[in-house]
């Protein structure tokens, strides 16, 4: 934060930044500051836990669609292997008429 005017020290042994319009307490400022940091370090911990929530889901959600995916593959080749067996008899069938 850049202030404008010139340092002095008040009456309380405090400096402070004057520009004829205003008196800025520089530990008051810094107190400002110190609140909008501590503001800013909430909300950072406060999303930490929501990403690492929204991760756990996913994990469970991409375990849960591999799962599905093992059968569904598992299903397919069964369902392959009907085929072919299927069209082998049918071959068979023709070949001894």
């Amino acid at each position: 934060m850049k202030y404008k005017g010139f340092p002095h020290i008040d009456h309380t042994g405090r400096r402070t930044y004057s520009d004829m319009k205003s008196s800025v307490s520089v530990p008051v400022v810094a107190e400002k500051l110190i609140q909008a940091l501590e503001a800013k370090v909430a909300d950072l911990i406060a999303l930490s836990h929501e990403l690492n929530r929204e991760n756990r889901q996913l994990k469970l959600r991409t375990a849960e669609l591999q799962r599905e995916r093992k059968e569904l593959l598992e299903r397919q080749r069964k369902a392959s292997e009907a085929v072919d067996n299927t069209l082998q008899r049918l071959r068979n069938i023709e070949g001894d008429s």
